[in-house]
């Protein structure tokens, strides 16, 4: 029923969905209570908008690890990629809110600009509003607006409800914020919750009361008690789940040693490891690994902590990827590395090392002209091996000023994307040419003429467009790049994410900061990842350069699932190098 003591309009377990969440353009707001009993044990993140608006005072949320304390009626504006959990207080038996998510990729023709406005009061670095007077007001009406046409959705409501969500967002520029940026951490509570996060961050390590107590500024018996009462669970057990949880996904996922897998985890003997993971799944790890991927599924759901968090009855679950939990990369090479003498050549190396997947240059793999020149014949033996292709690597120059050269280009990229619809390939990657800055709006123009005119057969054929922006290249920042994927607003164009192509000739990017402002700038977009190092000498094997220290950070702010293409020099230490990567991608 309706609250009337609110002035934003509120119905327990109410759902008002415009499009699913995989939809280029979506809207679901859902209206329901909480309690403490289904705080989340540690930070999330997904691909798309959420703004979070708790109806009742307590509430906390946790923001890349800042403890914020809301008031009621707050609005939590949370971008995509950014780490987030909600907290509800533990001395209340139930809390009022209401979450929005949406994607808004589709926008009005001609309204690029303004709608890139409206998001753009997502990207401040405490993003929480706080209205008051006649500013509560109007975010209030507009919202009641929105609640009134999804709930009673008239002739054209979708159409309506849409319209009502813009002018909902148009309040956040319109009105000023009396918000100030204070952390909350006065309270034990929160100091729990960013312990929860730190033992989520740190499982591999080895975790103590002492070590934990001093780091937190708490008494090692003060800490032992309280995290036992606000969490439900004795510390060592909370840190015991954590650890299964990640070896469960392991041996899940990955074809790692149980012994190494074990290692990895945190856990200090493989008796010790038996029985704990006995313990919390009932079965030993070997008895895991070897059952079938649907009671594997259900035991790394069980183990999912947003597992306990119930869903409003009238819709379905929404689907989140932990930060941690289940999460992976699929490791794969660049095949020409290989030197394959064949299509099946290929395919037995793959197999020989444990690849997942690979980024594929047809050409340079088997000396081949160009896309335009393969027969029939040829992509179909390629088509038979069945090889899972990440990206199809195709070497043009999208931002090439001579007419003949340019026209060749498109012929090729063209011809690129329908093999790789038939070989199932997952993009097609292209370059945007060296340029020098006194050329960069001239050749940008061109790159974006030069998608205006490939993206209609990128959609035709199933296939997106990745580009990789380089320092060296039309495209050489994370800015630059976001330029076009906000003036296309397409699925069909992704990025391909080159860390060290943006690192610039004397490595003066190499902070983590640029890295997750370059990750806020391609969002969900990100098709591929590839994974090098080097030093200001030039390239070297990975977890020997400048990137040693970035790569495990930079995976907790990547897509679940996203591939890791190793490119290094030589391919004597490709085993050396998956192992590498493997080591943070779980």
């Amino acid at each position: 029923m309706y609250d009337d003591t609110s002035p934003i309009f509120f119905i327990d377990n109410l759902r008002i969905t415009l499009n699913k969440d995989d939809s280029p353009l979506f809207i679901i707001a859902d209206y329901s209570t909480r309690s403490w009993q289904v705080n989340m044990e540690f930070q999330h993140y997904h691909n798309f908008y959420e703004i979070f608006i708790p109806l009742d005072s307590g509430q906390m949320h946790l923001l890349d690890g800042r403890c914020i304390k809301l008031e009621k009626f707050d609005m939590v504006l949370i971008r995509p990629g950014l780490r987030h959990m909600s907290i509800y207080p533990k001395d209340r038996p139930s809390s009022k809110r209401i979450l929005i998510d949406f994607r808004l990729n589709n926008s009005l023709p001609g309204l690029d600009y303004q709608v890139g406005k409206l998001l753009g009061v997502f990207q401040q670095e405490t993003p929480v509003y706080r209205f008051s007077g006649e500013g509560l007001n109007a975010v209030s009406r507009e919202l009641n607006k929105f609640f009134v046409t999804g709930t009673g959705k008239p002739n054209g409501w979708q159409v309506q409800l849409y319209s009502d969500f813009l002018s909902f967002l148009l309040t956040f520029l319109r009105y000023p914020s009396v918000y100030s940026s204070v952390e909350s951490m006065d309270s034990i509570e929160q100091k729990i919750y960013l312990v929860n996060a730190y033992i989520n961050e740190h499982y591999r390590e080895r975790l103590s009361l002492g070590e934990l107590a001093e780091r937190f500024a708490i008494s090692p018996s003060y800490l032992s008690h309280q995290f036992s009462n606000i969490n439900g669970t004795s510390l060592i057990d909370y840190i015991h789940n954590v650890r299964v949880r990640a070896a469960a996904s392991a041996l899940f996922f990955s074809k790692d040693p149980i012994k190494k897998i074990m290692k990895d985890t945190g856990f200090e003997s493989i008796s010790q490891f038996n029985r704990v993971f006995k313990e919390l799944t009932e079965l030993s790890p070997t008895g895991f690994r070897q059952s079938s991927p649907e009671k594997k599924s259900t035991i790394l759901q069980a183990l999912d902590p947003e597992s306990k968090e119930k869903e409003p009855a009238a819709g379905a679950p929404r689907h989140r990827k932990n930060l941690r939990s289940g999460r992976k990369l699929v490791l794969g090479f660049r095949a020409e590395d290989a030197s394959p003498s064949s299509p099946e050549g290929l395919k037995a190396f793959i197999a020989q090392h444990g690849v997942e997947t690979i980024a594929l240059s047809i050409p340079d793999c088997f000396k081949k002209k160009g896309y335009s020149a393969l027969t029939e014949r040829e992509t179909e033996d390629l088509r038979r091996q069945g090889l899972s292709i990440s990206v199809l690597d195709c070497a043009i120059n999208m931002a090439a000023l001579e007419e003949e050269e340019w026209e060749k280009s498109l012929s090729e990229f063209s011809n690129a994307l329908r093999i790789a619809s038939y070989l199932g390939a997952k993009a097609v990657s292209a370059r945007t040419g060296a340029c020098e800055e006194a050329n960069r709006g001239r050749q940008f123009a061109r790159v974006v003429e030069t998608l205006e005119r490939l993206l209609p057969f990128a959609a035709q054929y199933g296939v997106p467009i990745a580009l990789e922006p380089s320092y060296t290249d039309t495209i050489n920042t994370p800015e630059q790049m976001k330029r076009l994927l906000d003036l296309f607003h397409t699925d069909y164009l992704k990025v391909i994410f080159d860390p060290v192509g943006l690192l610039g000739p004397d490595l003066e990017n190499n902070r983590q900061s640029f890295f997750e402002s370059a990750l806020s700038c391609y969002g969900s977009h990100i098709a591929v990842m590839r994974v090098r190092d080097c030093l200001s000498t030039g390239p070297v094997s990975l977890g020997h350069g400048v990137m040693d220290k970035v790569y495990p950070k930079l995976t907790a702010f990547l897509p679940y699932g996203i591939a890791a293409i190793r490119e290094a020099p030589g391919i004597e230490s490709l085993d050396d190098d998956l192992e590498y990567i493997r080591s943070f991608s779980s």
